[in-house]
């Protein structure tokens, strides 16, 4: 595998696992955060609403029926069950569950919807139970019964969509940025390698005038153009050198073979 291609894979791979890291502890995070606000909220709100129940209670004629209307509408909004007893436990109002089976509708075609980024489901059924109280006397209780994702009204269904939309729209476009910054660096670190290496095979070949002429701002890179002019430099020297020692041998032995030759040549 070449180098630019092996540090290209590297670059990126490290990229994505980071973005993916990221991406799923802030998610995680942000939404675990966000259900804990929403849940408070939710309790707060049944809180008041308790609150109010015992303000609109008559301790002699009950709930009248504008009061009644008035808690229905709570029922509704909020998408509680409400039922409300005295301290013998006789039932003085009850809400009915239509607005819990409109909010299980509501959660299925939301689901439809955004299937692609989280599910929600119903949750458990639960009911809390708040005293009815008067003057801090309890004089019955209050009962609210609720699926476990009531918190989750359109407009947080809604943030939460966005929310994940921005989380895999940020990793998709880190991911690109990576990509783009993880091949120039390869080209960057390997091109310089590729010269150099071209010089080598140049200088192996027995071409000792080839230099390295690759200018780089990385050291490694800079010391290896360096050493590889500084061989090829001194190859060069060398190979000088053998030329003319071989010269001066030649000319050296060429006498005495000439004086030998004449004087064969005179007997």
């Amino acid at each position: 595998m070449k180098l630019a291609k092996k540090l290209s894979l590297g670059f990126l791979l490290t990229a994505i696992v980071s973005i993916l890291i990221a991406v799923l502890i802030s998610n995680y995070m942000i939404g675990n955060k966000f259900n804990n606000y929403l849940i408070d909220e939710h309790k707060n709100k049944v809180n008041k609403i308790a609150t109010t129940i015992d303000g609109l209670y008559n301790e002699k004629s009950g709930f009248s029926s504008s009061n009644k209307d008035e808690i229905l509408r709570y029922a509704n909004a909020e998408e509680l069950y409400i039922k409300v007893k005295n301290i013998n436990g006789v039932v003085l109002f009850t809400s009915g569950n239509s607005n819990l089976q409109n909010k299980t509708m509501m959660g299925s075609m939301m689901n439809s919807m955004m299937k692609n980024f989280f599910e929600i489901k119903p949750g458990q059924y639960t009911e809390d139970s708040y005293p009815l109280s008067k003057d801090n006397k309890k004089i019955g209780t209050i009962v609210f019964g609720y699926y476990g994702t009531s918190f989750l009204n359109t407009g947080a269904l809604t943030f939460k969509m966005t929310l994940n939309h921005s989380f895999f729209l940020s990793g998709f476009i880190a991911l690109i940025f990576g990509l783009i910054v993880s091949i120039l660096l390869s080209k960057q670190i390997s091109s310089p390698l590729t010269k150099i290496t071209d010089t080598a095979n140049k200088i192996r070949n027995g071409d000792l005038e080839a230099r390295s002429h690759v200018a780089s701002q990385t050291k490694e890179i800079d010391d290896l153009t360096t050493s590889i002019n500084y061989l090829a430099e001194t190859l060069q020297k060398q190979e000088l050198l053998r030329k003319r020692l071989t010269s001066d041998m030649a000319h050296k032995l060429r006498t005495p073979l000439t004086n030998l030759k004449e004087f064969f040549h005179f007997f």
